[in-house]
């Protein structure tokens, strides 16, 4: 009897040392795994930065208090905050100022985002920038002021060839240029509403 005990103890033994070696293998393929997905998310994240967005102004923190728009023909829309707050109207002249659509356009010209920098010169008559088709200015609160040169639109008509002075030419994305452009064919003019027909108030005779 004592030798079938001392057997069975034996293979008891045996039983949880394979256990506890089966276990240990399992937690290190465990650690190994998480480890790898570990390296595998970094070297992910390494190979797709987020590319920076750039835009045609530089704001430099500063807000936009003016704007004038002009084309080739001598058409002008010019608009500029007064007194801090007050947007007003100054080309064309004696118009009243729409200021939900100078705040729109506003935007639009701090949002003029860069699709790419040309790495060859043009000739710049071959883009429309020389002359430049429009001149767009913003003026800065700290009265600085910066002008872009925008020319003709890019082959896949995506963007309009443009440039500041000193700087590169570039190709800007064609939505937000359109919405300044469109301000010579349609000041930022507030409409008056037309009053509706008056009644016809004849009384009506009685036979």
């Amino acid at each position: 009897m004592s030798g079938g005990s001392a057997a069975g103890e034996g293979s008891q033994t045996m039983i949880r040392k394979t256990t506890w070696i089966l276990l240990g293998i399992f937690l290190i393929l465990l650690v190994v795994l998480f480890f790898l997905q570990r390296s595998g998310f970094q070297g992910e994240a390494e190979t797709a930065p987020t590319e920076a967005v750039a835009f045609l102004f530089d704001l430099q923190g500063k807000s936009i208090t003016g704007l004038r728009v002009t084309d080739g023909t001598g058409k002008v829309v010019e608009v500029q905050k007064i007194a801090g707050s007050i947007w007003t109207l100054l080309e064309p002249v004696g118009e009243q100022a729409d200021t939900g659509r100078i705040e729109s356009a506003i935007e639009q010209a701090g949002s003029l985002r860069v699709l790419a920098t040309l790495e060859t010169a043009l000739e710049l008559d071959t883009i429309g920038l020389n002359p430049a088709a429009y001149q767009i200015t913003i003026t800065l609160d700290n009265e600085q002021q910066q002008t872009a040169f925008v020319g003709n639109l890019t082959a896949t008509q995506s963007g309009y060839y443009a440039f500041l002075l000193g700087q590169p030419e570039v190709v800007v994305d064609k939505i937000n240029i359109d919405g300044l452009l469109e301000l010579l064919t349609n000041p930022p003019i507030m409409r008056t509403p037309t009053p509706p027909p008056a009644a016809d108030m004849t009384p009506t005779i009685q036979p």
